[in-house]
């Protein structure tokens, strides 16, 4: 009977153990959305998804202040690069305020002009954008403006949803 116990014992010991295990196995890999160019942290709770330019996969942020993440990371630690941030009001599957802005050094524009589309991970749905015109002043309706803020000035590139 003392031997049955004993196991019953080292039985509960080990199956919470494998609880605890799984958990933590489960908590470092839920960020992995099952594609192996968006990988995102979504413990971080403004990280709404990613934007691809050419091979470069960054952040997209989304905060209630506009200015927050032009020079704050992903971690909300002060950084003078900042990260690429949609617009506090912005949706993109509404176009409803669809502005993404981010400062010159997250940015190649060489990239940019060589490639034709930008992807967007958004709300965990993939969107392709295509590039249109860089450095207009306007934002057609059902267009995405991505804003590249440099020290003198903005440099405006238009997007269309394909």
């Amino acid at each position: 009977m003392k031997l049955f116990s004993k196991y019953k014992l080292l039985f509960i010991i080990a199956f919470l153990i494998a609880i605890v295990f799984g958990f933590i196995y489960i908590n470092n890999n839920k960020y992995d959305i099952n594609n192996k160019d968006y990988k995102i942290a979504l413990s971080f709770e403004d990280i709404i998804g990613t934007i691809k330019i050419g091979d470069n996969t960054k952040n997209l942020m989304q905060f209630d202040d506009n200015y927050f993440y032009l020079n704050h990371n992903y971690m909300r630690l002060e950084d003078k690069n900042g990260e690429f941030f949609l617009d506090y009001e912005g949706d993109l599957f509404n176009n409803k305020n669809a502005i993404i802005y981010t400062k010159i050094n997250n940015i190649n524009l060489d990239s940019i002009k060589k490639n034709d589309t930008i992807e967007i991970l958004y709300l965990k749905q993939n969107l392709t954008y295509k590039i249109i015109d860089i450095d207009v002043n306007v934002n057609y309706k059902n267009d995405l403006v991505l804003k590249v803020i440099d020290d003198n000035k903005i440099i405006n590139i238009l997007l269309k949803k394909i």
